[in-house]
């Protein structure tokens, strides 16, 4: 699809992307609204223990689910070629959820729970049924992007915000009645109104996208950019080869990201403040994710642009974009505004609060770096050309361990937080390094002229030029 470039202007930019911000900043504070509810529930300090090891471990089963949103808006071109998306999500997320009944139902799960993760006692057997309850949780995501993930395509992206307000609310009120008449644990609680939530959420976009298509019987959109080596103008060439071949980087990407959440927590263990440290990187993560998951969302915009005329104007909007969110952000860690933040919200003080301050103030650079390397990546997405995603995910745990071991070994005495927040910003920049070196080297040759052969002529076996 050939988009005039002076038809794209940030206000069009900003239809695409504000709904989808606004989704992700919701999810991002529901984070902190959940441990918040747990601490107020029944056995607040186990439920929070075993709610933490359950969502850890949840998210690293969904995360090869992760970028059905990206393949969706990417691929999804017609009829065809969104039925093999489809049926290929089905049996990932059936998988998926095999494995999470595998292990919530048999032995497995004292083999990891109890065994890998040291859990025990009370902690363990509230890990139990909470697992149990979040088996709908993979299945519902992977069900709910892809249809999103059409739906952006195709221009419906203020769907995700309102799914995510059908989120918060079921959240809230499934937690209220399971933890208040109900009398469950927090950890049941909170598990029962996220499983709860995520089915609520994933129902709303899939009836919206169904009506959607029941009205448009004859969609199509052009294949993207580039991408005509994995799907055609009429999806029949979307074979599971290429299919798995553009979707496998993507998937693996999401797998490396949370599996790279160790790294940091050995990290902060490590730290010559460690008690203070643990405790206040949890606040400054989650603090941080409010002004950075916004900046993430800049590849949903980048996608359906990259490679048309409107590129450029798209690179500004992440540059501008992520300008906002770094300034923003200093606004709250550097001024006053924290010290209300950090006693009126989430309820820091002393060494930890100082601990929170000063590892925001070293991410600063977070969200601007991170809204650059994510156009970067939806150009790449654009192209198919998935596997410099995987690269930089790769790039980014890479140099999160390097710089986080230069810097343990040459300042020893460097609080837990400035050595885990210098460490992320080594990773985004290498992140960022490896996107967009491939996606100057992809565009520089899809843009390339073919070669020609002696006295200017086309070489045997070159297309015939249109």
């Amino acid at each position: 699809m050939a988009v005039p470039a002076e038809s794209t202007s940030f206000r069009r930019l900003w239809r695409t992307y504000g709904p989808l911000a606004a989704s992700d900043l919701l999810m991002a504070a529901s984070e902190t609204a959940v441990n918040a509810g747990i601490a107020r529930l029944a056995d607040p300090a186990p439920s929070l223990a075993a709610y933490g090891a359950v969502l850890a471990t949840c998210l690293l089963i969904e995360s090869p689910v992760i970028m059905l949103l990206h393949a969706a808006n990417a691929i999804a071109t017609d009829r065809e070629a969104f039925r093999r998306l489809r049926q290929f999500t089905l049996l990932l997320a059936g998988v998926l959820t095999a494995l999470h009944a595998t292990l919530a139902f048999t032995a497995a799960f004292d083999r990891y729970f109890r065994d890998s993760l040291g859990l025990s006692g009370e902690v363990l057997a509230l890990a139990r049924p909470s697992f149990a309850l979040m088996l709908p949780w993979t299945a519902a995501i992977a069900w709910r992007r892809l249809h999103q993930g059409l739906l952006i395509r195709h221009g419906h992206a203020a769907v995700a915000s309102r799914g995510t307000v059908i989120r918060l609310a079921t959240l809230a009120a499934v937690m209220l009645l399971a933890g208040g008449p109900g009398g469950q644990p927090g950890a049941v609680a909170g598990t029962a109104g996220l499983a709860a939530a995520v089915t609520a959420e994933c129902a709303y976009v899939a009836w919206y996208a169904a009506r959607w298509m029941r009205a448009h019987p004859d969609w199509a959109r052009a294949p993207a950019a580039g991408t005509a080596g994995v799907v055609g103008g009429d999806g029949s060439n979307l074979t599971w080869r290429r299919l798995l071949a553009f979707y496998a980087p993507l998937a693996l990407t999401s797998v490396t990201t949370f599996a790279a959440r160790p790294v940091l927590t050995g990290l902060l263990a490590r730290a010559v403040d460690a008690p203070v440290a643990l405790a206040a990187w949890p606040v400054a993560w989650s603090t941080l994710l409010l002004f950075m998951l916004p900046m993430r969302t800049v590849e949903q915009v980048a996608i359906p642009y990259a490679g048309t005329p409107a590129d450029g104007t798209v690179r500004r909007f992440a540059r501008v974009t992520g300008l906002a969110g770094s300034g923003l952000l200093a606004v709250l860690a550097a001024t006053p505004l924290m010290d209300g933040y950090l006693a009126a919200v989430v309820g820091v003080h002393g060494p930890v609060g100082t601990a929170v301050r000063a590892g925001l103030l070293a991410m600063l650079p977070v969200p601007w770096v991170v809204a650059v390397a994510s156009c970067e990546a939806g150009r790449l997405v654009r192209s198919g050309r998935t596997v410099f995603v995987h690269l930089a995910a790769l790039a980014n745990v890479a140099a999160l361990t390097l710089v986080a071991g230069l810097l343990r070994a040459l300042v020893p005495t460097w609080p837990g937080t400035r050595i885990a927040a210098v460490s992320l910003i080594g990773a985004y920049l290498a992140e960022w390094a490896v996107l967009a070196a491939g996606a100057a080297r992809v565009w520089a040759r899809d843009r390339a002229p073919a070669p020609r052969g002696p006295g200017g002529q086309e070489p045997r076996g070159a297309p015939a030029a249109p």
